[in-house]
Parts: structure tokens; sequence; C-alpha cells
């Protein structure tokens, strides 16, 4: 981790207004970006956790510069075990900004979040990034809708989800 990336992550305290700070911050300069992004996989779980929150608010104001990472994201998605980073990858990949190069290893991932135990949210964000692939690539419709119909036994909330994208995806191309 580069000096500057360092001390602003040791000096900040994580809280919503901070790590939106340090997003703003690191999201306009690529080099913190890139950075960030390459220390996102260090052995310091509570350093992994607050960069992690700081690239999910990054997605969250839609930095484009993210679209030079998408490879490294995507590898991240697959490898990570942490759900901040899990959650953060899977909010860029429902942007529809990522090179379409992905869209088979990010449905595969997908998939098997909405199939797994995972934290509803990652389940609920796969469903998105997923819905995100199908638009792009209407061939994988009928395996997406069917996988939306196995998921009735889910939370309600997870239910909901299922329920508004199969409506829009699954009916819209009947």
């Amino acid at each position: 981790m580069n000096q500057k990336l360092s001390s602003l992550i040791d000096s900040t305290p994580l809280s919503a207004a901070s790590s939106e700070i340090m997003a703003k911050e690191i999201g306009m300069d690529i080099i913190l970006l890139k950075d960030l992004i390459a220390s996102l996989e260090i052995e310091n779980l509570p350093i992994r956790k607050k960069l992690s929150w700081v690239l999910g608010k990054i997605t969250d104001l839609k930095f484009h510069q993210l679209d030079y990472f998408q490879d490294e994201l995507l590898d991240l998605l697959i490898r990570s075990d942490n759900d901040a980073l899990q959650r953060a990858c899977l909010k860029y990949f429902m942007l529809d900004s990522y090179s379409s190069m992905n869209d088979a290893p990010l449905f595969d991932i997908c998939v098997d979040n909405m199939l797994s135990n995972k934290a509803v949210a990652i389940r609920a964000f796969s469903v998105y990034a997923a819905k995100t692939v199908v638009l792009r690539n209407i061939e994988l419709k009928e395996e997406f809708c069917q996988v939306l119909n196995q998921m009735q036994k889910d939370s309600a909330g997870l239910r909901s989800t299922y329920r508004r994208v199969s409506s829009e995806i699954c009916r819209q191309y009947s």
C-alpha cells in the first residue's frame, strides 16, 4: 500500500461519512484507486474491511475509473470470502458499465451466489448483477428465470427481489 493511501486509511476512523470522504479522494485519483484495489487482499482484517467499505462507497458514487479495474474486481469477487468486498464488487457489476467480456464468469458467480447460503445482500446484489448480464445476453434468460423460480423458499425480501426481477425479465422476453 502506498504511503498516501496508508496514511489516509490509518488516520481516518471508519464511519459512513469518513468512508465517503475517502471514496471521493481515492475515486478521483487513479493511482490511489489502483493501490486500493491491489490492497484488498491484505491479511489485516480491519484494514481490509475498511478498504472494502471505501470501495463500496466508490461504486455508489459511480466513479468510472473503476472500469479500468473490472478484471481485478471480477477476480476479487470470485476469490474473496469477505462479504463487504463481494458486495462492493457486485454493486459495480450491477451498473452495466463493464466490458461484456466478463459476462460469462460474472453470470456463473452470480448464479452460484443466488443458490448459496451467503448473506442476503450478496444474494440480492447477485440477482441484479445477473439481470444486467441477461439484458445484454438474452440467450441466458431461460436459465436465469429457472434459477429465479427455484428461489421461492428464501426470506420475504429476497422473494420480493426475485419476483420484481422475474417480472422484468422472464415475462418481458417470453
